[in-house]
């Protein structure tokens, strides 16, 4: 059986965001900031031995009672770069 947050928390808010503006003022409106929160990251592989790793696509945060997903591939701003350490 395939397990559903629904059958946790049949209450919980999926959020779903495309846009940096939207994004900020998600983030901005969690009040109180309650946690503690999950966090993944998810993009595409890349099947090249020693080629660069793509970028992130989507990032995911949850608490108890809500589910963020921020597409960050569909974000077209500076405002999300990488840097190599």
């Amino acid at each position: 059986m395939a397990y559903s947050y629904k059958e946790y928390n049949p209450n919980t808010r999926v959020i779903y965001v495309r846009n940096h503006g939207e994004a900020n003022n998600v983030l901005n409106n969690l009040h109180p900031p309650t946690g503690p929160f999950g966090f993944d990251l998810e993009w595409r592989p890349n099947f090249v031995k020693g080629g660069t790793d793509n970028p992130v696509a989507l990032v995911q945060l949850a608490n108890e009672s809500t589910v963020m997903l921020f597409q960050i591939s569909a974000m077209k701003s500076n405002f999300f770069t990488c840097t190599s350490a």
